[in-house]
C-alpha cells in the first residue's frame, strides 16, 4: 500500500480524536469527505484499467465533494429539497459514464445496468426512507428518534447485499458513497453509519491482498474476529464517556484495541493458523459494522458525537490491514506456492487451465533428482485451520524402463530440510513428540511399481514410505508435464502419520496431503 495513503488515514484518525476532544462537530463533514476520499484512491489499485480507474475515481470524489460545498447553503438544507442535490448531482455522473465498465477485483459491472446505477441512489434514500419510518412509528407507538439506530442495521444489511451481489466491495462503497452525500444536508444524528458501510467494503480488498476467497462462519477464529470488531466499537464509544482521568483512559484504551486486533492477526502466521490470521482481522471488520450500526450514544449527552467517535474507532483498524500483513508474509512460503501454482496456471478470469498431461515412457533411462529446483508441499489440518510446509533440497535416483511398469523412484527426504514456514514450530517438531530428528535424520520412499490410471499419462506408484523407521505401503500419482526443455514429473498423495507411531491430533490434522514437483538432470 502506498506510504502516502497510510500517512493520509494517519492524520485522518488524529484529526477525528481532535475534532472529538476540541468538540468542533462543524468539521465533521468535512472529515468525512477527506476520509472517502483516501478510501476512495486506496481503493482504486484494485482496478484492472488503472487509467480508466483514475479517471472514475476523481469523478466520484468530485460529484460527493460538489454535494459537500453545495449543502453549506442552508437553503438547501431544507427537508422538502434536500435530496435534490446529491440525486440530481449523481445522476450526471452516472450519465457522463454510462457506456462505461469496470473490473474491480475481477468483478466486471457496468455503468448502464440497473444493478449499478441503483446502488448510490440506495444511500441517499436510506437516511430518509428511517426517518419516514420513525414518525410513522412515533405516531402510532410514541417511540423516540433514537430507534432511527435501531433501523439502520437492516437499511444497511439490505444496501450493502444489493451492492455487493453486483459488484462486490466496491458496490458497498458506492452505496456508501450515496449515503455520505446525502448526509452532508442532514443533521448528525446518524453520520457515524458511514463508516459501517466503509468498514464493509474494505473486507473484498483486504481479503483479495491476501488471497482470501471466503470468510466461513464455522471456523472459530472469525466468529472470535465479529465478537473481538463488535468490542473495538462499543469499547471505545464508551471510554470517551469517563469522566475520570479521561486522556489517560483513551491514550490507553486505543493502545489497547491495536494490541488485541494486531494479535489477532499475527495468532494465525506465528502461533497458530487457528486462532487469528486475515480471515479473522475480516470477521472483526465485519464485527465493527454491525456494532457501529446499533450502538448510540445517549442523546442526553450533548458533549459527545458519535460519528468522529467511531471514524477514531476504524482508522486504526484500516491501518492495521494496510501494515500488519504484508509485514507477516513469509518469503519462502510464497515462493513455494508461486511454484506450485505454476504447475497449474489460471486464465484472466481466475479459472485453471487444463496443463495436458505428456508421455513419461519418453524418459527412458535413469535420472537424478535436481535438488535446487524440486520442491514437496504438504499441509494437514481441519479446514480453516489448515498447517502448511514444504521439502526442498531432497535426492533420489529415478529409472524409466521400457516397460514403465518396472520403473523405479528411490527417494531420500533429509527431516532437516523440511519447514513449516516458521522456526520456531520447525524445531518443536523435529524433537522427540513428533519427527525424533536426532534418531530418524531422513524419510525414504522406494517404488515397486508403477501403473497406470484411467487418465491419460497419469501413473500411480506403488511402494513404500519410511518415517521414524516404521515402513508402510503408499501410493502416490504421478504424471509428467511439459515445461520447456526440462524434464518435470510432478503428483500428489497423502500419509496418515500415525500410521508411523505419531500419535493421534485432531487438531493438528493426521492426514497430510501433499503435491511435489521434481525435475530431473
Amino acid at each position: 500500500m502506498n506510504t502516502m495513503v497510510i500517512i493520509s488515514f494517519l492524520l485522518l484518525g488524529i484529526a477525528a480524536f481532535v475534532i472529538q476532544i476540541k468538540r468542533r462537530q462543524q468539521q465533521i463533514d468535512a472529515l468525512h469527505l477527506l476520509f472517502f476520499a483516501a478510501l476512495a484512491i486506496a481503493m482504486k489499485v484494485d482496478f484492472e484499467d488503472a487509467n480508466h480507474a483514475n479517471q472514475w475515481t476523481y469523478a466520484l470524489i468530485a460529484i460527493v465533494a460538489i454535494n459537500f460545498l453545495l449543502s453549506r447553503w442552508a437553503k438547501l438544507r431544507n427537508p422538502i429539497i434536500r435530496l435534490l442535490p446529491p440525486l440530481v448531482s449523481f445522476a450526471i455522473l452516472f450519465g457522463v459514464y454510462w457506456n462505461d465498465s469496470f473490473i474491480y477485483l475481477g468483478n466486471n459491472f457496468n455503468m448502464s445496468d440497473k444493478a449499478t446505477v441503483v446502488l448510490p441512489f440506495l444511500g441517499i434514500l436510506i437516511y430518509e426512507i428511517a426517518w419516514m419510518k420513525v414518525h410513522f412509528l412515533k405516531k402510532f407507538f410514541g417511540l423516540h428518534d433514537s430507534f432511527i439506530n435501531v433501523l439502520m442495521p437492516l437499511f444497511i444489511g439490505l444496501t450493502a447485499l444489493i451492492g455487493a451481489f453486483n459488484a462486490g466491495g466496491y458496490g458497498v462503497f458506492l452505496v456508501g458513497s450515496g449515503f455520505l452525500a446525502a448526509s452532508f444536508y442532514n443533521p448528525l444524528g446518524s453520520k457515524h453509519i458511514i463508516h459501517s458501510f466503509f468498514a464493509v467494503a474494505v473486507i473484498w480488498m483486504f481479503a483479495s491482498q491476501s488471497d482470501i476467497a471466503l470468510i466461513d462462519l464455522r471456523f472459530g477464529k472469525v466468529v472470535a474476529g465479529l465478537f473481538i470488531g463488535a468490542f473495538v466499537g462499543g469499547f471505545i464509544l464508551n471510554m470517551w464517556t469517563v469522566e475520570k482521568r479521561k486522556n489517560m483512559a483513551l491514550l490507553l484504551t486505543y493502545v489497547l484495541v491495536v494490541l488485541i486486533v494486531t494479535g489477532v492477526l499475527i495468532a494465525g502466521s506465528q502461533i497458530n493458523v487457528s486462532f487469528g490470521g486475515v480471515e479473522a482481522y475480516l470477521g472483526a471488520l465485519m464485527g465493527f459494522a454491525i456494532a457501529n450500526s446499533v450502538l448510540f450514544l445517549k442523546e442526553d449527552n450533548q458533549e459527545l458525537q458519535q460519528a468522529p467517535i467511531m471514524m477514531s474507532a476504524l482508522v486504526p483498524l484500516l491501518l492495521i490491514g494496510f501494515i500488519v500483513p504484508p509485514m507477516l508474509v513469509n518469503e519462502e512460503e510464497k515462493a513455494v506456492e508461486e511454484t506450485l501454482e505454476a504447475m497449474a496456471p489460471k486464465n484472466e478470469n481466475g479459472e485453471e487451465i487444463i496443463v495436458p498431461f505428456i508421455p513419461i515412457a519418453d524418459l527412458v533411462g535413469s535420472h537424478q533428482i535436481d535438488p535446487a529446483s524440486s520442491i514437496i508441499s504438504f499441509k494437514l489440518g481441519a479446514e480453516g485451520s489448515v498447517t502448511k510446509g514444504a521439502i526442498k533440497e531432497f535426492t533420489g535416483t529415478i529409472s524409466i524402463s521400457e516397460d514403465l511398469k518396472t520403473s523405479t523412484f528411490d527417494i531420500k527426504l533429509p527431516v532437516l530440510n523440511l519447514t513449516t514456514f516458521l522456526s520456531m514450530r520447525d524445531e518443536s517438531i523435529m524433537g522427540a513428540e513428533y519427527f525424533k530428528a536426532d534418531k530418524f535424520p531422513s524419510m525414504y520412499f522406494k517404488s515397486s511399481e508403477m501403473v497406470p490410471t484411467d487418465k491419460a499419462n497419469e501413473y500411480e506408484l506403488l511402494g513404500t514410505f519410511e518415517l521414524l523407521g516404521v515402513k508402510k505401503d503408499q501410493k502416490v500419482r504421478i504424471h509428467r508435464i511439459e515445461d520447456g526443455s526440462k524434464k518435470v514429473l510432478v503428483g500428489a498423495g497423502e500419509i496418515d502419520r500415525r500410521k508411523f507411531g505419531m500419535s493421534d491430533d485432531p487438531r493438528e490434522g493426521n492426514i497430510v496431503s501433499f503435491e511435489f514437483k521434481v525435475e530431473l538432470k
